[in-house]
């Protein structure tokens, strides 16, 4: 059967939108991968180390849409957030700036693999911490909310950023 334009267009679409909606089930699976830290309110989480490998396969736009689609899946009321919450009450609380920060960091993500810019890829998720700290202040207190939400998160989201290097290294390339 020949396939016209119009046909491989509606194809790359519809791969497309299976692959956000796939990533958006990634995202959520990853979630659920939950350590508690006792002295915060923000527990160590997978969905960070999800959200920099989707933005960096999927690249910017797909990326973005897959984050925002998790957060439309958290805000209806299925179980996605970490531990399995759900409900958009989770996006006005404690930990709500670093979910509504998802699809940008996404984005900024894929614009780094897209541009070959990967040293910038480290200040990202130092940027969703800060942005996240800041909203958790609200919360804690100004003076306590970068040692809860910011401090103990750096090094390990560089680490997620260096595992994300090396699995797409072969992928990207």
């Amino acid at each position: 059967m020949k396939q016209t334009i119009i046909t491989q267009v509606k194809e790359r679409k519809e791969v497309a939108a299976i692959q956000v909606i796939l990533a958006s089930f990634f995202i959520a699976l990853m979630a659920q991968i939950r350590v508690p830290i006792f002295f915060s309110p923000v527990p160590i989480t997978g969905q960070t180390f999800a959200i920099i490998l989707v933005g960096g396969v999927l690249g910017s736009r797909r990326g973005s849409c897959a984050a925002a689609l998790y957060l439309l899946q958290g805000a209806m009321g299925y179980p996605v957030f970490a531990g399995g919450a759900a409900g958009w009450i989770h996006l006005l609380g404690p930990t709500g700036g670093y979910l509504l920060f998802y699809p940008l960091e996404a984005y900024l993500i894929g614009k780094c693999f897209e541009h070959r810019k990967k040293f910038l890829l480290y200040l990202i998720p130092i940027l969703q911490l800060g942005v996240g700290s800041f909203w958790l202040a609200l919360f804690v207190g100004g003076d306590q909310a970068f040692y809860q939400g910011f401090y103990p998160f750096v090094l390990l989201e560089i680490a997620k950023v260096i595992l994300v290097n090396l699995l797409t290294r072969k992928v990207i390339s």
